[in-house]
């Protein structure tokens, strides 16, 4: 992958630039204005037309009409046609499962950066390599999403035990990583706690086997601690309402939901009955409509828990003959439901893809099935994928939202998504506090892509 990463350098023929200033000269600590763009803010608001961006050391100062005009001294810049919305946050994504040859995961990074993803946040992986990836992010001056990160803490499972463990272990025993911690019983978790608030971890992942006694002090311990309280929607060998009844600020993988109603003996018995049980349940129509789901959901409501559904890794997939896997068809129309009735009670929703993707971000996959299987609008499916996951990381004071305060990263497109969601695909053009970076060629849609209806010409 190449991808050219300079100051914005964009023709007449992209972007009508006025004549007071081009972009090549917009850097992050002058006053710019982003004059006569539409701009759709991340808060759900409809698009604004004919607005003006005020932008001065890296953050928003004002969105006004742009007939109020712009202070003396202001680097002018003209938008119009052009789609103004935040820069779009991966709210699951793993950056550090995998040995990977060096530089390869920050020119995936560089590359969902130009796709318009400008923050993630790691879901779990080994210390070293996500530390130094978040601290490249943390740089205003690289083009790279900001990275916030999870230090895991979990039973016996995949994290801790097995060929993969040393990787993640990363040089230290297994189980004893600042970022991936086993917990056996409560004694732990002062210990684990403090060595995630010291690695720089923004919250802990609780992931498996951990029961509702241990859950609810790991919960209590990271909130005093102040980190944010993330786990996965199920955690063995409870059931999700335990999850969100000890307080997890964000709930991973709508299909987890039905161990609501999965029996204890299924949830505490071979992995073989745990998945026939939710297959089952997941051909049953009326699950998710079932009380015990529906408790869940009003739980979720009550307590503000976001729900980060990771739509994208359920999608099924065909063999090479073009045949479904029924099952796993069976799993993603279940959990689509789920996230469509949380959606409608609501329950705040997320946009996470579990994956990144590599040359295009496979955010813009997630976003469409936001919309198309969950029944979304483009304006709640943006929400979802900026100022939700902006709360989401613990980041709402400073991204999210195209509002006075926050940070100026955003993405230029050059068609409304919220007439199609595909159009987010559109992309001319990314900021990052205030810097903005040309794509080099228009974006081809990821896999699992609906094309948008407008692709702009290199």
């Amino acid at each position: 992958m190449h991808y050219r990463f300079t100051t914005i350098l964009l023709t007449t023929a992209i972007v009508a630039v006025s004549s007071h200033a081009s972009l090549a000269q917009v850097g992050s600590s002058q006053a710019v204005a982003l004059t006569h763009v539409t701009v759709i803010d991340g808060t759900g608001a409809a698009p604004r037309a004919n607005v003006t961006i005020l932008i001065q050391n890296g953050r928003i100062v004002d969105v006004r009409p742009a007939a109020a005009g712009v202070p003396h001294g202001t680097t002018i810049t003209d938008l119009s046609g052009r789609y103004v919305i935040p820069g779009l946050i991966d709210a699951h994504v793993h950056l550090g499962t995998q040995p990977r040859p060096e530089g390869v995961m920050e020119a995936i990074l560089r590359a969902s950066f130009l796709g318009g993803v400008t923050s993630v946040r790691d879901m779990g992986g080994q210390y070293q390599i996500v530390r130094r990836l978040a601290e490249l992010g943390r740089n205003d001056t690289i083009p790279m999403p900001r990275v916030s990160f999870a230090a895991v803490v979990a039973g016996p499972g995949m994290w801790l035990d097995g060929d993969r463990a040393p990787f993640f272990a990363g040089g230290t025993t297994p189980g004893e990583s600042p970022t991936i911690r086993r917990l056996l019983d409560t004694s732990d978790v002062a210990p684990a706690v403090a060595s995630a608030r010291a690695s720089g971890a923004t919250g802990i992942k609780i992931y498996n086997a951990i029961d509702s006694t241990l859950l609810r002090a790991v919960a209590s311990a990271a909130r005093r601690s102040g980190l944010r309280v993330w786990s996965h929607l199920y955690v063995d060998p409870g059931r999700a309402g335990n999850v969100v009844e000890a307080g997890a600020e964000v709930v991973s993988h709508a299909d987890m939901f039905v161990s609501e109603v999965v029996p204890q003996s299924a949830r505490r018995g071979s992995v073989s009955e745990y998945r026939a049980a939710r297959h089952s349940a997941y051909l049953d129509t009326t699950t998710v409509r079932s009380a015990p789901v529906q408790r869940l959901i009003a739980a979720m409501k009550a307590r503000g828990t976001i729900l980060d559904p990771t739509l994208f890794v359920m999608r099924p997939g065909a063999d090479s003959m073009g045949r479904i896997d029924q099952r796993h068809a069976a799993l993603f129309r279940s959990a689509a439901e789920f996230v469509r009735s949380a959606h409608r009670a609501g329950v705040d929703i997320d946009a996470g893809t579990d994956a990144l993707g590599g040359s295009t971000p496979n955010i813009h996959v997630e976003l469409q099935l936001l919309v198309d299987s969950v029944g979304m609008s483009p304006l709640q499916a943006i929400r979802a994928a900026t100022q939700v996951g902006a709360r989401a990381l613990g980041m709402s004071d400073s991204l999210g939202t195209l509002t006075p305060g926050k940070k100026a990263d955003l993405v230029i497109l050059s068609a409304d998504p919220t007439l199609d969601i595909a159009n987010t695909i559109t992309v001319l053009a990314v900021m990052k506090a205030g810097r903005i970076y040309e794509r080099p060629r228009p974006m081809s849609p990821p896999p699992g892509a609906r094309p948008p209806r407008v692709i702009p010409q290199p």
